[in-house]
Order: C-alpha cells, then sequence, then structure tokens
C-alpha cells in the first residue's frame, strides 16, 4: 500500500476517532445539563415539597387563617414551579400531583374566603391528610426521578466509557500503530535512500537504490537509479572517451615517430621491420609479417620480413607463410590482394577463408588482420598481424592500421620518386655529356653561378678554373666577344633573352663552336631572381653543316642523272616540289607543268585512295610499294610500280618515289595467272572424273555386290549382322561423299547444263543446308563467254557465297549476274557483321579473297570489297566481256 494511503487511511480513523469522541462529549454533555437541570428542578420541587409540608403541618396544629394563607403560597409555589418544568421532562406523575394540588389550592382558597375553619375542620382534616399523603407520594416520586436520573447519568458515563474503550481506543490504537510503523517504515527507507544516494554520491554509479515497494518512495528510488543510470552512462562516456583520447593519442605517437623514422630511413625493407616491430609492440599481438607484390605483379610472395613475441611459438607458422604465395582471391591475403581493403579474421577456423589454419592452430594464432599498402591501384604490399587471442574488429586499430599503411605508401612512392629523379638526373647528365651540353644559373643576390658537372669537359678548361661569368666571357674568341658580351649585360638589364652562337678557345688551345641560351628566371612576387641557361658544343654540328653543303651537291647530281624516274612530293598535300629529267621523259611533262600539278591529278581515280592511304601509313614502315596508273602528259595510262620513302626536303616531310613501267609485266602477270588457274581447273576436272569414274564406281560395285549378300544376313550372329550393317552405312556415306567431292572439284552440271542451271544447283543446295536466305538473278548471255570463263564465274561466285555463309552471321545473302553492254557485273551482298578486307588479305586465313581476285584479275576484270564492321558486306566484280 503506498505511503500516501496508509498516512491518509491513519489520518482517517484517528480523525474520525476523535470527531467521535467530540460527538460523544458534546451529546453526552448535552444530556448531563439536562439531567443537572432536571435533578436542580426536582431538587426544588423536593425543597417546596418539604416546606409545604411543614406548613401544612403546622397549620394543622394551628388552623388559623394566617397559616392557611402561608399553605396557600407554598401550594402556589409548587404549582408555578411545575409549570416551570423543562420541556425534556416527561413525568405523567408530576401532571397528576399538579392537577391534585391545583384542587387542593382552590379548596385552601375557598377555605381562606369562609374563614370557618372549625365548623369544616373535620372535612378539612381528612382533606389535609390525603394532601399529605400527596406530598408524600410526590417525594417519594422526585426521590425515584432523582435516582432514575442519577442511575441514567451512571449508565451514559457507563456507556460512554465502553464505547471509547471498545470503538474509539482501538480506532485511535489502530491509527497510532499504523501511524508509527508508517513512520518508521518511512523513516527506515528514507535512511537506506539516504545511505544509497550517498554511495552514489561519492561516485559509486554502479551502485542502485533496492526498489522493494510501488509507492511514492519506490517511485523515488527509481528516479534516484535512473538518475545514477546517466550519471553511470555519463561517466562511461567520459571513461570511454578518455581512454579513446588517450588510445588516438598513442597511436598519434606512434604514427608520429614511424612518420620520423620514414623521413630518415630510405630503405623500404628496414621500414617494414621497424613498423612490424612497433605495431606488434604497441598491439601486444603474437607476431606480424609482410608480403610483398612480386615482380610480374600478379601476386602476392613473402619478404621474409618478421617481428615476434617469441620466435619459437611461432616457428611452424612461419615457416608455413614464407612458403606460401598468393594470387589475387587466394586466401586471406589474395583477397585483400584483390579488393585493396584491409581484413579481419576473427576466427582462423572459419571454413575456407584461412588457408593456413592447421599452421596458426599449432602455433596458437586464433585471429588475423590483414591491411594493404596501396600507390594508386595498385597493392604494393600486405601486412599481416597476428594473435593469440580471440580479438573482435576493432575500428580504431584499423584506422591505425591504415595511416601506418598510407605512411609506407608516402615512402615507397618518396623513394620511387627519388630514384627516378636520380635516373633521370643521370639521365640528363648523360644526354648533356652526349650532346655535349651543360647547364648554368647565376644568383642575382650573391652573383655566384651554378655550373653542371661536365662544363670544363665542354669549354676545354682545366680543373683549377671556377667558372666564373669573367673567365668564362675572357675565352669567347676575339671577334665573337663583343657581341655575346652585349647580349649577356641585355639580359641583365632588360631581362631581353638571347640565343647566340660565338666561338670559344679552350685552356687546351682548341677552338670550339659554341651555342648559348639564357633567360631571366622570377619569383612568385615577379621579382627576377636569376639567370639560366644552356651552353652547347656544336663544333661537330657546324662540322657536319659544312659536309651537308658539299653532300647536298653530290646529291643533286645523283638526283638529277638518275635513271630512274625519281618525284619528290609533299606529305601533307602531295604537291610535287621537284622531279628529275628521267621523270619529265618518261610521262612527258617539263619541270614547270610538275611543279603546279598534285599527286592526285597525276593518279587514276581508282587507285588515288590506296595510293593515299599508303603514303598516310608511311610512319610505320621504311618505304612502300604499290601499283597505281599513273596519266602520260598525252592522256595515256600507265601502269606504274611505285616505290616511295619518307625524307625531309627543305626542312619540310617529304615523299620520294620512284615510278617504274610494268604495263607488259602486269600484261603478261595476267596471262601467267590465267594459265595457272586453267590448269588448276583442268587438273580438278580429271581429278573429278577420276573420282566418279574410278573411286565412285568401284565404290557403287562394292556396294551393289554387299546388298546382294543381304538374303544370307539372318544366318550370321547378331553381333556380325550389326557389323555389317555398319559397314554398309559406312559405304554409303563414303559413296555420297564421293559424288559430293567430285561435283566440289568440277561441278558435271557446268558443263552438262551451263552457268546459270549450275548456280542455281548450287544455291538451292545451300538453301537446304544453310540459315540465310539466299537471293538469286541473272540477265548472263551463255553465248558470250567460253567455257573457262564460266568456269571462274561459278568459281568466283561459290567462293563468295561459301566466304559469307561461314564468315558474316547475317540473315541474307543476295546475288546478282547481268550484262550490261560489254561488262558482265557480279553482286554479292549481305548483311552480316562485316569485316576489313585489307586485313584480311594480309591475314594467311583469306585465301578465299585471293583466290577470287586472282581469278577476277585473270579475266582482266576489277573487284571492289566494301565491308564495315557491322554493317555487312558488298562484293562487286566487273569483267569485260571479248567476242
Amino acid at each position: 500500500m503506498l505511503v500516501r494511503n496508509r498516512l491518509l487511511l491513519s489520518s482517517v480513523i484517528g480523525i474520525g476517532s476523535v470527531l467521535v469522541l467530540i460527538l460523544i462529549a458534546f451529546f453526552h454533555n448535552k444530556v448531563e445539563k439536562e439531567r443537572a437541570s432536571h435533578l436542580r428542578y426536582m431538587s426544588q420541587l423536593s425543597v417546596l415539597f418539604t416546606e409545604f409540608e411543614e406548613e401544612l403541618l403546622e397549620f394543622v396544629v394551628v388552623a388559623d387563617s394566617s397559616q392557611a394563607m402561608v399553605v396557600r403560597s407554598a401550594l402556589r409555589a409548587i404549582e408555578n414551579r411545575l409549570r416551570e418544568r423543562p420541556e425534556s421532562m416527561d413525568m405523567v406523575e408530576l401532571d397528576a400531583v399538579n392537577g391534585a394540588l391545583r384542587s387542593d389550592y382552590e379548596f385552601f382558597e375557598a377555605l381562606v374566603l369562609r374563614g370557618d375553619y372549625e365548623r369544616e375542620w373535620p372535612a378539612s382534616r381528612d382533606h389535609l391528610v390525603s394532601l399529605r399523603m400527596r406530598l408524600l407520594q410526590s417525594r417519594n416520586l422526585l426521590h425515584e426521578n432523582s435516582l432514575e436520573l442519577v442511575e441514567g447519568v451512571f449508565l451514559a458515563e457507563q456507556t460512554q466509557s465502553r464505547i471509547i474503550l471498545i470503538f474509539i481506543m482501538p480506532a485511535l490504537l489502530i491509527a497510532v500503530t499504523l501511524i508509527f510503523f508508517t513512520s518508521r517504515d518511512l523513516i527506515d527507507k528514507i535512511n537506506r535512500l539516504l545511505e544509497d544516494t550517498a554511495k552514489i554520491e561519492k561516485g559509486d554509479f554502479s551502485h542502485r537504490v533496492a526498489v522493494k515497494s510501488d509507492d511514492e518512495l519506490g517511485r523515488i528510488s527509481e528516479a534516484v537509479n535512473r538518475v545514477a543510470d546517466s550519471l553511470n552512462d555519463a561517466r562511461m562516456k567520459e571513461h570511454n572517451y578518455r581512454n579513446d583520447l588517450l588510445k588516438r593519442t598513442d597511436q598519434v605517437n606512434l604514427l608520429k615517430e614511424l612518420a620520423i623514422v620514414a623521413n630518415r630511413i630510405h630503405n623500404v625493407n628496414e621500414l617494414y621491420r621497424i613498423v612490424l616491430e612497433r605495431l606488434r609492440s604497441y598491439t601486444g599481438w603474437m607476431s606480424a609479417h609482410v608480403y610483398v607484390l612480386s615482380r610480374n605483379g600478379r601476386e602476392m610472395v613473402p619478404s621474409g620480413i618478421w617481428s615476434f613475441r617469441e620466435k619459437s611459438e611461432s616457428a611452424a607458422f612461419m615457416k608455413l607463410s614464407n612458403e606460401m604465395v598468393f594470387r589475387k582471391n587466394e586466401g586471406l591475403i589474395g583477397r585483400v590482394f584483390a579488393t585493396g581493403n584491409p581484413e579481419w579474421l576473427e576466427d582462423t577456423h572459419k571454413a575456407g577463408l584461412f588457408l593456413r589454419a592447421k599452421a596458426s592452430d599449432i602455433s596458437g594464432i586464433m585471429t588475423v588482420a590483414a591491411f594493404p599498402v596501396n600507390i594508386g591501384n595498385v597493392t604494393e604490399a600486405i601486412i599481416e598481424l597476428h594473435s593469440d587471442k580471440r580479438q573482435k574488429p576493432d575500428s580504431d586499430l584499423t584506422d591505425l592500421f591504415k595511416g601506418v599503411a598510407a605512411l609506407i605508401s608516402h615512402v615507397i612512392a618518396r623513394e620511387r620518386y627519388v630514384s627516378k629523379l636520380n635516373l633521370q638526373t643521370e639521365q640528363l647528365n648523360y644526354a648533356m655529356d652526349s650532346a655535349g651540353m651543360y647547364s648554368w644559373n647565376i644568383d642575382l643576390e650573391s652573383g655566384e653561378p651554378q655550373l653542371s658537372r661536365n662544363y670544363k669537359k665542354i669549354l676545354g678548361f682545366n680543373e683549377d678554373r671556377t667558372g666564373g661569368m669573367q673567365e668564362f666571357q675572357d675565352h669567347i674568341h676575339p671577334d665573337d666577344r663583343g657581341e655575346a658580351v652585349r647580349l649577356f649585360d641585355e639580359l641583365f638589364t632588360s631581362h631581353k633573352s638571347f640565343s647566340h652562337e660565338f666561338r670559344f678557345i679552350g685552356d687546351d688551345g682548341m677552338e670550339r663552336s659554341l651555342w648559348s641560351k639564357g633567360d631571366m628566371v622570377f619569383d612568385l612576387d615577379g621579382k627576377p631572381e636569376k639567370i639560366a641557361g644552356i651552353v652547347m658544343d656544336i663544333t661537330g654540328r657546324k662540322k657536319i653543316e659544312s659536309l651537308l653543303e658539299a653532300s647536298e651537291k653530290n646529291y643533286r647530281l645523283l638526283f638529277e642523272n638518275s635513271p630512274l624516274p625519281l618525284l619528290i612530293f609533299t606529305k601533307e598535300t602531295l604537291s610535287i616540289v621537284d622531279a628529275n629529267s628521267t621523270m619529265e621523259k618518261m610521262f612527258g611533262y617539263d619541270k614547270p607543268v610538275l611543279h603546279r600539278t598534285g599527286i592526285q591529278e597525276l593518279v587514276h581515280e581508282d587507285d588515288f585512295e590506296t595510293v593515299l592511304e599508303s603514303f598516310r601509313n608511311m610512319h610505320a614502315y621504311p618505304y612502300v610499294e604499290l601499283e597505281a596508273r599513273i596519266k602520260t602528259a598525252g592522256g595515256s595510262w600507265f601502269d606504274t610500280q611505285i616505290y616511295a620513302s619518307g625524307i625531309t626536303y627543305n626542312e619540310e616531310d617529304c615523299i620520294i618515289a620512284t615510278c617504274t613501267d610494268i604495263t607488259e609485266l602486269k600484261q603478261t602477270r595476267k596471262r601467267l595467272l590465267g594459265s595457272i588457274i586453267e590448269g588448276e581447273d583442268r587438273e580438278r576436272r580429271r581429278v573429278a572424273v577420276e573420282l566418279h569414274d574410278g573411286i565412285g564406281q568401284y565404290l557403287t560395285a562394292t556396294n551393289l555386290n554387299l546388298e546382294a549378300l543381304k538374303k544370307d544376313l539372318e544366318k550370321l550372329p547378331p553381333k556380325k549382322y550389326q557389323q555389317f550393317m555398319n559397314g554398309m552405312v559406312l559405304l554409303s556415306m563414303a559413296i555420297d561423299e564421293t559424288r559430293n567431292l567430285a561435283h566440289t572439284l568440277m561441278p558435271k552440271a557446268l558443263s552438262d547444263y551451263g552457268l546459270v542451271v549450275s548456280l542455281k544447283s548450287l544455291i538451292e543446295k545451300l538453301k537446304r543446308t544453310s540459315i540465310p536466305d539466299i537471293f538469286f538473278y541473272t540477265s548472263i548471255d551463255e553465248n558470250r563467254l567460253n567455257e573457262q570463263t564460266r568456269i571462274n564465274i561459278y568459281r568466283v561466285i561459290q567462293e563468295a557465297m561459301s566466304n559469307s555463309l561461314r564468315h558474316s552471321k547475317g540473315t541474307r545473302i543476295d546475288v546478282q549476274a547481268v550484262m550490261h553492254n560489254d561488262t558482265l557485273v557480279i553482286l554479292i551482298e549481305d548483311n552480316g557483321v562485316g569485316f576489313d578486307p585489307v586485313s584480311a588479305l594480309k591475314k594467311t586465313g583469306g585465301i578465299g579473297l585471293q583466290s577470287i581476285k586472282n581469278r577476277v584479275v585473270s579475266l582482266n576484270g576489277n573487284i571492289e570489297i566494301d565491308s564495315v564492321q557491322g554493317r555487312g558486306t558488298s562484293i562487286t566484280i566487273e569483267i569485260p566481256l571479248t567476242k
């Protein structure tokens, strides 16, 4: 029950009891007052009755009128007193007495008025005796009523005492008891609460007030506990913050220490050793090791660099680790290598995640952390730490690892940069030595010159020379000194850069030709800071220039008098800049006309694109060789063989080319090619006949003989019967294959039914065995084609469609063969993937295209292949018709 409720109940009981006591006392007092009033009244009546009795006795004795009047007065007093009876008194007897006394009073009134006491005395005496008896009765009645009143007062008091003892006192006792125990419980709880709060006040925020009741103190205790929880949380946060701050301070100090070491050490392996030792010591872990990127860049290999708490406890794990190489996604190291992100393996027994789990069990390793050393997108190394305790992933420690990795990455990049810079410096010095060049600069404040190491060698100075400016100027050739000094002074005064050639005489007495260039260098504020420049020994170049002048004269003689036609034109615009006399004579042009002509005007339009493409790709080859038709001054065309090579002519990129007339050679080549193709076709025909009439007939005869044996096959065992039937199937396949091969070598329909029928038959056969739709249209007049031409056309179309079916991956092939005037035009198109015709012809796999081209050339025809990857292929063939 709540303390408030208990106190309220106790108060209600106590107050109720008090109120009851007050009411009892009030009513008791009221009753007592009434009864006291009644007693006084009856006492007064009793006195009046006594006095009346005494007066009446005396009247009986004296019996005079005066005494009668006294008696009458006494009666009147009694009567009046009876009339003054309290309203709360209800006594019938008194009312009867009052009535009797009234009659007595009337009796005495009449007696007094008559005054004849003696005559009426006997009757009066009887009346007086009865009157006295009534007085005695009235006194007794008053006495009894008084006794009753006293007894009533005693009973009321007794009843009041009983009520107080039975009801009021237990209620008060209960109220007092409740208040006592409630107060004691409240005091105990308050004392305990004070003790608990005192402990919390002293800093024991983990202490909690015991909550044993659901009352106000219980809620206060809960509130105190919540305050303690808040204080404890705040203290824990402060503690964690302080620990985190200390940890981070330690990490910063560690990083600072490693940064100092990194700036001091230039050996990466030594840095790895220090980092491993410091990290292992900082973490308190068991051991640490580093894997480095292999030379081929495809795997992580052990470096052999370790740090141990006790080397003996990690011996088994170290032995295995030093033998293992990790590719990407192989084990823990492989995953870090693949992702470039750190990994924390809390349990080395996790299935498949740690390849060295058995060795780690032997060495007692439970947790492994690995973090990469990345430079850009390349993981250069992976540092691995091992703990013999179960360690949960620690973000702070991971951040430390990342910071250390970044530091190592910086050192590796710095050392590589320094190494590269040293190499470049050495290369620059070597290049400057090779080029006969040195650099110089002069600080404007100190005036001290700084010269590269090879200046004495280039200038021919002795070792005791300092390289001062005055010393340098004194050795300039007297004829060139004035101009050189003037240019140098202008650089100082007006900051005007110079580039100048002059002669120089060294300590060895040799005259050298030098070239020098100087510039003013400004600081960030735009103020002159120093002058810098280079000096180059150009003595050799000067000699070469002299030789070149002589060589140029010899070249002109050779160029002009060469028996080969030579032509020079610019690489950019293909404008002719020079031609020798042989070129002029062969093609009938004079030199002024050639100088106004471009290559595009000399080369046939059908050959120009090929020529232009060859010239554009000339940088990839020392020379190019091609064939093209060249127009003469008279308008005729020569087939020429062109050899071209790049040269520099008048400081411009040009091409020099020889043009040889190969018209007769090409005709001879065509005739030879036609003879070869015709010979091949004759041989094909002969082999086809041999296959059809020789091997084919033998195979057919064999098949017939074996067919005749079928009726006796049921005598054979099942296995032999099956072998025989398999042989029959293979024999049938051999007959079909021989027939197909003979037809492929030389279609019989071509000689029997002509070109058009053979092409239609070929296309129908291909339709049955291929996916693309094939559409064929022709308007050929076969009478205008000789047998060899028909064979070549058939082979060309056959090979073109075969290439399309094998390589195009298209869904449609269109074949057209039409005659227009004196030209046979063949067009083969597909909607496939396309290809590069130039590359295909260069590859050994382009035999089909080369065969097509050879047959077209043998017919004096032209072939054009238009194909773009992803847009299909179109082959156009034009063959001139001869009678």
